[in-house]
């Protein structure tokens, strides 16, 4: 068992891990002569709609034998040897980290140049990100303040000012499909 950090429910985009609030375990297998990881507990989710009166089981692949270089945007572990990279991360680089989960690696979608978790916009309040996709995946995204989840904010001497800051809904379509 692997002892360490997860970004897991509750997790916003460049908190610090302090204390034990986001400690997780999970594993390693040596499976065709390597060693993979695996966090079965989020591979098997059930999720609960209240309104409806039932539970739901998704299942994602994603979190069984995943590749170490997509696994580290998720999972710290104490022991740098379990991250199974090269070159392993130290805890603030994990922290800078942008939150990438599953459905990100799913579409085979990619982030182009240093990305972060929290970016930091120029005086003019511009922040550039750019996302690499196949050519059959769209998406479509809102943006709000990380704070207050508005999309626009009143400044003082300069009025109704449009920056935002946190991804807070997003929909990627892959041909006539799509997931929310």
């Amino acid at each position: 068992m692997i002892k360490g950090f997860s970004k897991s429910s509750g997790y916003l985009p460049g908190e610090e891990f302090v204390d034990n609030s986001y400690r997780n375990s999970w594993n390693a297998v040596f499976v065709a002569g390597g060693w993979r990881l695996v966090q079965a507990n989020w591979g098997m989710l059930s999720v609960n709609n209240k309104m409806a009166r039932e539970t739901r089981q998704i299942y994602q692949d994603h979190y069984f034998l995943t590749d170490p270089d997509k696994f580290i945007f998720e999972f710290f572990p104490m022991n740098p040897d379990w991250q199974l990279m090269e070159q392993p991360v130290n805890l603030s680089e994990f922290e800078d980290l942008p939150l990438l989960r599953s459905t990100f690696f799913h579409f085979n979608l990619g982030l182009e140049g240093n990305a972060a978790s929290v970016l930091d916009s120029n005086e003019a309040g511009e922040v550039k990100v750019s996302l690499l996709a196949p050519p059959e995946v769209s998406f479509h995204y809102e943006l709000s303040f990380f704070e207050s989840g508005n999309t626009s904010v009143n400044v003082q001497g300069m009025g109704k000012v449009h920056k935002m800051f946190y991804r807070s809904h997003s929909v990627i379509s892959l041909a006539n499909n799509s997931i929310s």
